[in-house]
């Protein structure tokens, strides 16, 4: 998918990626505008006119229509599917010293954050901190009882 920034007007190779020229990344509504400046929504003409004319100046102000249309395709399609990398080793061992070290919480945390995104990610993180969650739960639960009635 080719895209444009609609902050700078530099071309790059996926509407959710940052830039490489101003580096700006974008997140939450403004996924929506960043598909407007993608293949997705404009065909090759009209993206290096929409570069032209960002590089011109112009910010952009998609109509409401437009922008709940955007907010619809980018919901129901989340972000591509190359966006949706497995995590790494090291990343997962970091995540369950995380667990145990700090809470599981902090799985959960993480968990939430990238199910939109990173849906595969998300479900690796949710396998490694369920069992972790059910495990310290039954210890603290035993630790207490028997503190209470032991």
């Amino acid at each position: 998918m080719n895209a444009v920034c609609h902050r700078c007007g530099s071309t790059k190779t996926g509407a959710f990626l940052s830039c490489s020229d101003c580096d700006y990344a974008p997140r939450g509504t403004d996924r929506a505008i960043a598909w407007l400046f993608s293949s997705g929504h404009l065909n090759e003409d009209e993206l290096k006119l929409a570069a032209a004319r960002v590089r011109g100046g112009e910010l952009p102000d998609p109509s409401a229509i437009l922008r709940s249309h955007a907010r619809a395709m980018v919901g129901r399609g989340g972000a591509p599917a190359h966006h949706d990398i497995p995590l790494e080793v090291s990343e997962i061992v970091a995540i369950v010293l995380a667990n145990l070290l700090l809470t599981p919480l902090a799985g959960l945390a993480l968990w939430w954050g990238l199910k939109p995104v990173r849906p595969t990610a998300a479900l690796q993180i949710m396998r490694v901190t369920a069992p972790i969650f059910v495990l310290l739960g039954i210890g603290w639960s035993a630790l207490v009882i028997h503190r209470l009635f032991g």
